[in-house]
Parts: structure tokens; sequence; C-alpha cells
């Protein structure tokens, strides 16, 4: 999930690009998106704003990824669906699923997983991975499978202690976790609109003792008292705390989950080895690309040429010519 044009509700968009309007159906999205004092904002007007301030954006996205799958195929190493499951299971597992295709849907979680594998599967064939990239990936994801017992939670978190203790209030009178950490979270600590999840384990280095000890004595589909943490000198945080999932103890050694970083360190690579940069870049450069709205058409240009990187400036722009010596 690398880029921030996936984050938008890829279906919606596709209506927009499309030109089908109040016609055409997106699961979870009715033809009123919003009423505000009596006026109605139509689905239509929602797709073509959200198609003209981020299309750019998602439609390079979409055609990179239809790019890199057809270089899977013609390599003769597509994705396949066994491996597809297997990256949603993993994410399952990390407790991510859900909430990727609670924000993006599900079609555009898989669209994004199988572009992932396509990179994953042409990077495995062209290029090798030895044995110490492997380790070297392996120990900075070793917390995924070298843990003490642990808890997926969901954080409502706000310097506010009287809006923490109304979240709680809501709660109890039926209003779900979700809606109360949208209504009452400082929204510095939330994500798109909800709660912070994260997994807390027994023993884990750096986390906070309140939370630790909430996590505890919490259990499964519980939610905590309003509880407080801080640091010295900081200000001092208010924390209700649902507990999602739990997990026992993990040692899993390299032997043991060697596909999956192989295929982290094959990512990796992927963003990295000119060797696969340069021959993605060409192939951008040859595709053709037919683009049929007009607003957007300087996209297939931007996707085949795009600015030149300039570390020093801090974004995408051409360097400009080398100052002449003096004579």
């Amino acid at each position: 999930m690398k880029k921030a044009a996936i984050w938008i509700a890829a279906a919606g968009i596709a209506l927009a690009l499309t030109g089908c309007g109040q016609k055409c159906k997106v699961a979870d999205v009715p033809d009123t998106v919003a009423v505000v004092d009596g006026q109605n904002i139509p689905a239509s007007q929602y797709f073509d704003q959200t198609s003209r301030r981020a299309g750019r954006e998602v439609l390079a996205n979409l055609i990179e990824q239809n790019i890199i799958i057809k270089w899977a195929k013609d390599e003769g190493v597509p994705p396949t669906q066994d491996q597809i499951n297997r990256q949603i299971k993993t994410l399952e597992r990390d407790g991510m699923y859900d909430r990727q295709v609670k924000l993006m849907g599900k079609e555009a979680v898989t669209s994004e997983l199988t572009a992932m594998q396509a990179r994953i599967n042409l990077v495995k064939k062209i290029i090798k991975i030895d044995d110490k990239e492997l380790e070297s990936v392996y120990n900075m994801m070793k917390s995924r499978y070298v843990h003490g017992p642990r808890k997926y939670v969901a954080l409502i978190i706000n310097s506010d202690k009287k809006k923490v203790e109304d979240a709680a209030k809501a709660i109890e009178k039926g209003m779900s976790f979700e809606d109360a950490a949208s209504k009452f979270s400082d929204k510095r600590f939330s994500m798109g609109g909800g709660p912070i999840e994260i997994w807390i384990a027994e023993g884990q280095e750096g986390l906070p003792q309140e939370l630790a000890n909430a996590a505890k004595e919490t259990k499964v589909n519980g939610i905590s008292k309003v509880f407080s943490f801080g640091q010295e000198g900081m200000p001092t945080n208010y924390v209700l705390m649902k507990v999602t999932k739990a997990q026992p103890k993990a040692d899993l050694k390299l032997k043991d989950v060697k596909e999956e970083v192989e295929d982290a360190a094959a990512m990796q690579k992927s963003q990295m080895d000119p060797k696969f940069t340069e021959e993605l870049s060409k192939r951008k450069r040859d595709s053709k690309i037919t683009i049929s709205i007009p607003y957007l058409k300087d996209v297939a240009e931007t996707v085949k040429n795009p600015p030149e990187t300039n570390p020093m400036m801090g974004g995408n722009v051409k360097p400009g010519p080398a100052p002449k010596a003096k004579q």
C-alpha cells in the first residue's frame, strides 16, 4: 500500500473518469452522498470534484499498475490468485486487511496487491536476492515474527479528558467505538476519521506502561476505563481502548517466514534497483496510453516522462543546466 492515491475510493473516481454520473452505482456510495440543511449533494458532483482534484495521481497509479502487470505476464510470471490470497492472509495476520478494505474498498485493495505481487514476481526472476539481504530484511521486520502475547487495540485519544469521558458515555448508550472515535478523538490521533489501531505486545520496548497495562487488563471485545499517559514536559493524553483481537507469543525464525521475507526484499528492490527501475521507465515510455477525459490527457505524458527528482529541492523537478565555468 505505497501511494496516497489508493486511499481515495478508487471505484468512485473510476465513475467520474468514465463520466457515468448519477446513472452508475458504486457499493457504499448512494446517489446522494450528503444532505446539508436540506440541500442534497449528489454523487455526480462528489465524483466530479474528486476526479478533478485527485484524478491525476489516481489515474497515474492505475496506469502504472497495468503496465507492471502486463510486464509480469510478458515475462511469464503473472501474479496468481494463490499469491494474492497469501498477501491477504498476511495483512489479516497483522490486523491491517479490514482497515484497508474499509478505507479503500475491496476492489482497490485487490488491485494494489495484484500490482505489488507482479513487481515481486518480476524482481525474483530478473534480480538475485542473496541470503545477506534476506537476513537484513528479516531483522527490520522482526517485531512481526518475534513478540510476546499481543493484542490488537483501537484507541480514542484526546488531551481533553471530558471528550474522552463523553466518548465512553456515548458508547455505553449504543454509539459504536468507531463513530465515537470520529466524534471525540483529537484529529491528530485518528486514522481516516476512525480510531488509531495498533498491536501491543507484552514486554514491548518503548511502550508507555499505561497502554501496556490497559491492554493486559482488557479482554477481547472489551473496552477499558478512561486512563491517561504522558511524558514529562509533554501534555497529558487521555485514552479509551478497545481490544479487538489477541494473538499468542511468536518466535518465527527466518526459515519459517522465508517466502514472506523474500517478497518484502523483492518489493524493496523494485523501488531501488537501477536494473528494475530503468526497465520500468522504458516500458512506461513505450506504452500506448489513450486517455478519454480531456482534463486528464496530460497524465499519459507524465507517466511516460515523469519529472526528474532533485533531492536537493525536496521534490520532483527537472534540474536546470549546469552553470558555465568562469573564463
